[in-house]
């Protein structure tokens, strides 16, 4: 029998195979997961360092190029690029297809950990990343208003990130963008040439005076308590009035050699 001659004789047959191969067609479409990029395992990753308050051509000499050095070991390295920024060394590393890249990284961290000690003290510790495609943001939400940049950028951060950090799924949430609050402490050489202060002796005193300490413990019938002395700047008088050097000729503060600015992170757009 022909499927024709099928399609006559048995109708309410056909009908039902017919609505069976719709209804599977349907839930397939449906459930059918769809990703813009394949799962790939890219052999790229990157090393990261920042290192706060140091030029482009300081972080080449003491970060990126004792760290370019010592990942020159790795094997199966294909090439080496980095990029020498205001604050922050990028190496990025690209291995030969095929690596195992969990042994790789766990090379580079090796490597890592011999160079650090030999890195500058004020410089954070480098963080090694592995290149994922999967890995990359897949919402962008834009704030906007008529408050300045600065303001936005603060309840961005305060109050809408770690909102969106608590919902399941989330791995992680980054602000970019707006105006990022900064002191600026301009110094004038005249008067320090005239005072005799170097920079070195500013940088510390501006250093030492911005910890929170701890005092040690109070014993007080049968409660402990712990002393704690907060020494953060909270305004821009307390900066001013830092005590720079004193002597028989009298007391520097930063004020006497420096303006301080409440101002803004000159790299960011406005």
């Amino acid at each position: 029998m022909s499927l024709p001659q099928l399609a006559v004789k048995r109708p309410v047959t056909i009908v039902m195979l017919v609505l069976i191969v719709l209804l599977l067609g349907f839930v397939s479409f449906n459930h059918l997961y769809m990703e813009l990029l394949p799962d790939l395992e890219i052999p790229v990753a990157t090393v990261i360092t920042d290192y706060t308050g140091a030029g482009p051509q300081e972080i080449e000499n003491l970060v990126t190029r004792p760290i370019e050095e010592v990942l020159s070991t790795v094997g199966s390295i294909e090439s080496v690029i980095s990029r020498s920024e205001r604050d922050q060394s990028l190496v990025i590393i690209q291995f030969d297809w095929g690596t195992d890249m969990d042994f790789a990284l766990l090379e580079v961290r090796e490597k890592i950990d011999i160079i650090k000690p030999y890195l500058p003290e004020d410089a954070k510790t480098p963080r090694v990343f592995r290149f994922n495609p999967n890995a990359f943001p897949i919402v962008e939400i834009g704030l906007f208003g008529d408050l300045p940049s600065h303001e936005l950028r603060h309840i961005a951060e305060t109050q809408i990130k770690n909102r969106l950090e608590r919902i399941d799924g989330v791995a992680s949430v980054e602000v970019v963008g707006g105006r990022e609050r900064e002191i600026h402490v301009r110094l004038d050489p005249g008067k320090m040439q005239a005072y005799n202060i170097g920079l070195d002796r500013v940088v510390q005193a501006l250093a030492a005076a911005n910890l929170n300490l701890t005092g040690g413990q109070v014993q007080q019938g049968s409660r402990e308590y712990l002393v704690r002395i907060e020494g953060l700047y909270n305004s821009v008088s307390e900066i001013e009035d830092v005590v720079i050097m004193a002597s028989a000729a009298g007391v520097r503060r930063i004020k006497d050699i420096a303006t301080v600015e409440d101002s803004f992170n000159l790299d960011q757009a406005s």
